[in-house]
């Protein structure tokens, strides 16, 4: 197996000796190292995570949920004409240029620790590769390529005027502070901006790191938003994926399912050993412009190891490699299974022959103790795992399991069922759950592996999806590959594969643990429990319309459907909130995202305006100021002139350059409020139907909010915690569901809503 190595980054975000499948250098034409850990997540940082007690309110309200029926033969997969919407921001994926030697010789003399390790932010406005209308014919885009790609250099993420930025962060302001406050705020933003002052010190500092490195804000964000942030990975980052669901009529259909899968997907990395991927395009705002697509390349090379401060992430090595490997999981027992040996890949019945192998052994073994699962100790803190990672690392069998696991491709873990036979209808939400959570210790919640990228959960119930450490890419990027193999499988996975009990090939893992292990396994099931049953979450398809109709609104679908959050949060609380919802940054080296913030003044006086008795004439041209403003909004940040990014450079320059003390504008209590993203959002197309991907809430009091807009209906996943007195998932769905209705309201004539044939 190819040893495993850390990351690790200087000035530039990251640095890899070895080839990378050749980003060319300005002005070179061979190949260089791909920077690796230039992928996380775009989500809002999380302030704190709520104090969850075991004897808190149960997650299993008694609201009823919408059921998702099981198909025929897999799930009936009906692929959109349109799989991705041309109102999202962009996606990002691996392929930015690297820097020259010069600079890499540069960066490389202040090389720390890596940490890619923040993960909870869900991708959302990644603009993805689809809509062939603006980016290239579906023949080009589907054609087999078998040419090694040479990615376009793209320009470094630029640094928005001084002016520009305390511009937005006043007007952002304004919707959440009163008068006084916005006083406070405005003597600390004039005092930043003297000529020759702070913020002038700390802006010439952003400038001159740009120059030097491949994107100047990677580290900061990296940190803020992942790696230093201790809270457990389960629903404070990693998002949940939900599949159509499969008709699995025994298990050897689910072994033949999953084989197909694992085939693909291996075929999927070949393709990125080779480059033999296209480079991404944005599909709008510029069209045609290329994408990073260093995203791609991280998916399946990467682990995220705990640290005690930071964690740091992993990687095997971005270069094809003459053995592969992926991990089985099944009643928190792990299995090695070569994937590639001797640089050829397994064949579709060596792979499904070793699968079944493993099964039989699973059903044929005793089942381990809860206290010896060590998979769940990734659901714990980040301090204490990474406390008890570099215990069970003192031994060379456990050393060699946490190596060949961080080194692995991806994992499938092989979930047990969550009831029984007879009733075999599952809501949105219970499913939701189990690729969140596992449904907690109870079920499947000790059959995982946090940590790792990318968690195939499969079960025999039909029930599939993924569970995604977020640091490494945006949610986008495992999204369009697995729909996109999904598609391909389509009802054909089915098909009867040879067992060969000569081709079978894999290996158990078995650990030394001693008692003060298994109390930590104990301790860490509690964790778990208590995130999964706080865990307040709802989905619900909403089918009155869907992007089809927005768009004959003339309006970006996106900038709609943030605007019916803005109302609701209104129409619940009186008043509008903190918004992250997550732009791509793609169009630059390492770009990852930024934050498009739909809480501001224009959206505020909308809200109003629907709260009041106004005609419908008043509030549409409210509507039009609004969704223009929010529009502006999402173009800035794709570009590289939004607001987070940039104000988040500049507090940590001042820190860098010792000008803490003589500044109040970080220390006032209007930037630590700005940045409570009581609503955390994000658009994540799927092209099957019915899939989606969620997450949880990014502080105590807040909501997450995800959703998929189809051509006509749109799925919501909304979270929040029990534990807080003021959310509730429930009542949030209703009224989204009332803002909507009413919305569409803004677009007919009249009341034109009963028409009798």
């Amino acid at each position: 197996m190819t040893s495993v190595r850390f990351v690790e980054e200087g000035n530039s975000p990251w640095l890899f000796s070895g080839s990378v499948g050749g980003l060319r250098m300005p002005g070179s034409g061979r190949p260089q190292p791909l920077p690796p850990g230039a992928a996380s997540s775009p989500l809002p940082p999380r302030v704190a995570s709520s104090n969850i007690s075991s004897s808190q309110k149960s997650w299993d309200s008694p609201r009823g949920s919408p059921k998702t029926p099981r198909t025929n033969r897999a799930a009936q997969v009906r692929i959109q004409s349109q799989l991705r919407s041309q109102s999202m921001s962009e996606v990002t994926a691996p392929g930015s240029p690297s820097r020259s030697k010069q600079e890499t010789t540069r960066s490389t003399e202040n090389i720390r620790s890596a940490d890619l390790s923040r993960s909870p932010s869900r991708s959302k406005h990644d603009l993805q590769r689809s809509n062939s209308k603006k980016l290239m014919s579906k023949q080009e885009d589907s054609r087999e390529v078998t040419v090694r790609q040479e990615y376009v250099d793209l320009p470094r993420l630029p640094v928005p005027s001084l002016d520009d930025v305390m511009d937005q962060y006043l007007d952002n302001l304004r919707p959440i502070l009163d008068e006084e406050g916005m006083l406070v705020s405005k003597v600390g933003v004039e005092e930043f901006m003297k000529e020759g002052g702070v913020g002038h010190q700390a802006h010439q500092h952003l400038t001159s790191r740009s120059s030097d490195t491949d994107n100047w804000a990677y580290q900061y964000w990296l940190k803020d938003m992942y790696t230093g942030v201790r809270l457990p990975l389960p629903v404070n980052s990693n998002p949940g994926m939900v599949f159509p669901r499969m008709d699995f009529r025994k298990i050897e259909d689910m072994l033949t399912w999953t084989s197909r899968m694992v085939e693909e997907i291996c075929k999927y990395k070949n393709k990125l050993d080779n480059r033999y991927i296209l480079q991404d395009k944005a599909a709008s705002r510029e069209p045609g412009q290329p994408l990073c697509m260093a995203q791609y390349f991280r998916l399946l090379t990467s682990y995220r190891r705990p640290g005690e401060t930071e964690d740091v992430i992993l990687s095997s090595g971005e270069e094809g490699k003459d053995e592969e490997h992926i991990i089985i999981l099944r009643r928190g027992t792990l299995y090695n299974l070569p994937v590639k040996s001797g640089g050829k890949w397994k064949r579709l019945e060596d792979i499904y022959s070793s699968l079944l192998d493993v099964w039989e052994d699973s059903e044929n073994s005793d089942i381990l103790p809860l206290n010896e699962r060590i998979g769940v100790l990734t659901a714990n803190q980040r301090t204490e795992w990474s406390i008890l990672y570099d215990r069970l690392e003192e031994d060379e069998e456990n050393r060699s399991n946490l190596e060949k696991i961080a080194g692995a491709m991806f994992l499938v873990c092989f979930d047990e069922i969550t009831q029984n036979k007879s009733d075999s209808e599952r809501s949105f939400k219970d499913m939701f759950r189990q690729m969140l959570t596992g449904s907690g210790s109870r079920f499947n919640g000790t059959n995982r592996w946090f940590d790792k990228t990318l968690q195939l959960v499969v079960s025999p119930d039909g029930v599939c999806g993924i569970c995604y450490e977020h640091s490494v890419s945006e949610g986008i990027v495992p999204v369009q590959i697995l729909q996109d193999i999904i598609m391909k499988l389509n009802d054909s996975w089915y098909s009867t594969i040879a067992y060969h009990p000569t081709s079978s090939e894999f290996s158990k893992f078995t650990w030394n643990i001693d008692n003060l292990t298994r109390q930590s396994v104990r301790q860490a099931i509690q964790v778990l429990d208590d995130l999964d049953i706080n865990n307040d979450l709802e989905v619900f398809r909403f089918t009155e319309f869907g992007k089809s109709f927005i768009k004959s609104c003339r309006c970006s679908p996106d900038a709609f459907l943030q605007l019916s959050l803005q109302l609701t949060i209104y129409r619940m609380y009186g008043h509008i909130v903190p918004t992250y919802e997550s732009a791509s940054t793609r169009r630059y080296r390492l770009g990852r995202v930024d934050s498009i913030r739909a809480s501001h003044p224009e959206a505020l006086s909308w809200c109003i305006s629907m709260s009041r008795e106004n005609t419908k004439e008043e509030r549409r041209k409210t509507f039009e100021i609004a969704i223009k403003k929010q529009t502006k909004v999402m173009i800035d940040n794709i570009l590289g002139q939004g607001l987070d990014i940039p104000l988040l450079g500049l507090r940590e320059a001042t820190k860098e350059l010792g000008l803490w003390e003589k500044q109040n504008i970080f220390k006032d209590t209007a930037y630590v409020k700005l940045n409570e993203f009581q609503l955390s959002t994000s658009q994540v197309p799927v092209g099957l139907d019915p899939s989606f991907m969620g997450y949880g809430a990014v502080v105590p009091d807040g909501y997450g909010v995800s959703y998929n807009p189809y051509q006509s209906s749109i799925i919501f996943c909304i979270c929040s915690f029990h534990s807080s007195e003021k959310t509730d998932s429930r009542n949030f769905a209703e009224n989204l569901m009332r803002s909507l209705l009413d919305m569409k309201q803004l677009f007919v004539k009249g009341d034109l809503v009963k028409n009798k044939l």
